[in-house]
């Protein structure tokens, strides 16, 4: 595919010699649908989804992990204050 602009792409003449591309051939230029409809599309739009998702999952272990150490500590420290009056 060659770029035009950011909605338009145009297949190149060179690649119609070659083997045939299906996912090439579903692409559309129709500006009401901006979507390949390609299974490599969909591929790189699940490696991207995963990946956010991963990033979130740990920084939400993590900020759960770190909560409950927090409280702990306060639990901890305060049964010490009281105890040791």
């Amino acid at each position: 595919m060659h770029y035009i602009n950011v909605t338009f792409w145009e297949k190149k003449f060179e690649d119609l010699d070659g083997p045939n591309d299906t996912d090439c051939d579903l692409w559309q230029n129709k500006i009401t649908k901006l979507c390949y409809g390609c299974n490599t599309c969909r591929k790189g739009f699940i490696s991207t989804l995963r990946q956010k998702w991963y990033k979130l999952g740990v920084f939400l272990v993590t900020l759960t992990i770190s909560l409950i150490v927090c409280h702990l500590l306060l639990f901890v420290v305060t049964m010490w204050d009281r105890h040791a009056s």
